[in-house]
C-alpha cells in the first residue's frame, strides 16, 4: 500500500539502519516515526535520524520500551509523542481528503453497517491486511 503512495518500504529482515543510511547518503533521515508498537522498532528509530531531526513516538506501547538515550544526545534529536489531535488538525486533514489532495480511498479496507462494528473491531485489530474499516452509521 505504501508503494501504491509513492513511499520506499522495507521488508523485516531489512538493517533498517543500513537501508535509511544508503537511502540518505549517510546523513539518516529527517524525520521517523514509531508506528509499529514494536519494541525493537523504538530501540532503533534514534539510529535512523539525522543531526537535529525528529523521532514522533505515534505507536501505543504496553510496556516501557529502552531509548537509546546516547544517540539522542549525541544527535541533538527531539523527541516527541503524539496521542490526539487538534481540531486544526481533523480540519486539515478532511480539506485534504475532500479536495483531493491525498487519495485516501486505497486506506479503506472496508466499509461495514453499523450492526457489523463488532466485526469490523475484530478485523481492524486482528492484525490482518486491513489498514481502516469504516462504518456506516446511515446504512440499513
Amino acid at each position: 500500500m505504501l508503494e501504491r503512495f509513492g513511499l520506499p518500504t522495507v521488508g523485516p529482515d531489512c538493517d533498517v539502519v543500513r537501508w535509511a543510511n544508503e537511502w540518505t547518503g549517510g546523513t539518516g533521515v529527517d524525520v521517523a516515526f514509531e508506528v509499529t508498537g514494536n519494541a525493537a522498532a523504538a530501540r532503533l528509530v534514534t539510529d535512523v535520524v539525522r543531526v537535529w531531526g525528529t523521532v514522533s513516538i505515534v505507536a501505543i506501547h504496553a510496556e516501557p520500551v529502552p531509548v537509546n538515550l546516547y544517540q539522542m544526545f549525541a544527535r541533538e534529536l527531539h523527541m516527541h509523542g503524539s496521542r490526539l489531535y487538534t481540531r486544526a488538525d481533523w480540519e486539515e486533514a478532511i480539506r485534504l481528503a475532500a479536495t483531493g489532495a491525498v487519495p485516501v480511498a486505497p486506506l479503506v479496507s472496508r466499509c461495514l453497517p453499523l450492526e457489523e462494528l463488532q466485526r469490523g473491531m475484530e478485523e481492524a485489530l486482528g492484525g490482518g491486511p486491513v489498514m481502516k474499516v469504516l462504518i456506516d452509521v446511515a446504512a440499513r
